[in-house]
């Protein structure tokens, strides 16, 4: 928000529109209230961090409106590439094509239930770089910068996840 008055200025038109930024952030995402929360916590985290500038080109709430929008369709993007790769990677891991639907959708489950099992017994920082790159479309360095921890230390994170995932789900992998 970097504008003549900077952040300060915008601070209390920010919280007037909270409730009705809300509302949009819900109506851009089908009225899921998850997915909701987490474009406002996005939208927040790049307005503070300065990624998403206000420069007075249109009314204030016209600008953060259409953060908001920008950011719900992200979020929703990042979410078709995230069930893409992983249709793609089920298809590589069972390819019979003999299966039934119903056998491929009881191990598509199966192996979206070992993901997350995976995925919960990283440390909470591995979680949560790996989430942000993976899921949400971020570079590691951007990761860094969400999480305020040094790009080294990011990447690390990022490192040590990766491995320990792929030792998880290889097959004959203790998540397995």
């Amino acid at each position: 928000m970097k504008t003549t008055g900077g952040m300060q200025c915008h601070r209390r038109e920010l919280e007037s529109l909270h409730d009705e930024a809300c509302r949009w952030a819900l109506s851009c995402c089908r009225h899921d209230e998850e997915r909701a929360r987490e474009v406002m916590q996005t939208v927040y985290v790049e307005i503070l961090s300065g990624r998403a500038v206000f420069r007075g080109e249109a009314a204030f709430r016209t600008w953060l409106f259409a953060v908001i929008r920008r950011s719900a369709q992200q979020l929703h993007r990042a979410e078709q590439r995230s069930r893409a790769l992983r249709d793609r990677l089920l298809r590589l891991l069972h390819p019979d094509p003999a299966a039934s639907d119903a056998c491929r959708e009881t191990e598509r489950q199966q192996d979206t239930e070992a993901v997350l099992t995976a995925l919960d017994r990283l440390s909470p920082m591995q979680r949560q770089i790996t989430e942000l790159v993976f899921y949400r479309g971020f570079t590691v360095d951007e990761a860094a910068l969400i999480c305020g921890i040094g790009i080294g230390a990011a990447r690390t994170h990022f490192h040590r996840a990766k491995r320990a995932l792929a030792r998880t789900l290889a097959p004959g992998g203790n998540g397995t």
